[in-house]
């Protein structure tokens, strides 16, 4: 239940913000429609005040990603936040791969079960290790059927960059 309450109200602010966002952006674009820019001065106040909406959007969604990825690490379902090397104990049914092991060193990474009790899917293609590291991952959290990443730094920075694309596309043809 509680789980479900965590779901709910991250879809909730997430939608949210999407939708304050859109608002915002339709009010500026049917007051451009309605009243087009006809001077030189008037396009360059217009391209400033996008900037700073572009800007107030950026600091959303990353204010946005990173609560997100605060609460996915402090999210323990049922117990099952601990990944240990010899068992890995998740909620859902789900299919777990592990195709190649790669050490070059003094490492040794076992598998021996995998054990998943929800539905998501894990998957590791391939482990570099590079001298005699030890890999070990503490703890991963999931929500639903959502996959996490250990490096979740680059995906915020994908999902920020991407996003900044999109807008740049959408607010300078």
């Amino acid at each position: 239940m509680v789980e479900q309450v965590g779901d709910f109200y991250c879809l909730s602010k997430v939608l949210f913000i999407i939708l304050t966002s859109f608002f915002e952006w339709f009010v500026q674009s049917w007051f451009c429609y309605r009243n087009p820019p006809q001077s030189h001065a008037d396009w360059m106040k217009l391209l400033q005040q996008q900037q700073r909406l572009h800007e107030a959007e950026m600091s959303k969604w990353q204010d946005l990603l990173g609560a997100s990825i605060v609460m996915v690490d402090q999210v323990h379902l049922l117990g099952a936040s601990i990944f240990m090397v010899d068992q890995v104990h998740l909620l859902g049914a789900s299919i777990v791969m592990v195709d190649q092991v790669h050490l070059l060193g003094a490492s040794i990474v076992m598998v021996d079960q995998v054990h998943l009790l929800g539905a998501s899917i894990v998957m590791v293609d391939q482990v570099h290790l590079l001298g005699a590291s030890i890999v070990m991952v503490d703890q991963v959290h999931l929500l639903g059927a959502s996959i996490v990443m250990v490096d979740q730094v680059h995906l915020v920075h994908f999902l920020v960059d991407s996003y900044s694309e999109r807008i740049k596309l959408y607010a300078f043809p």
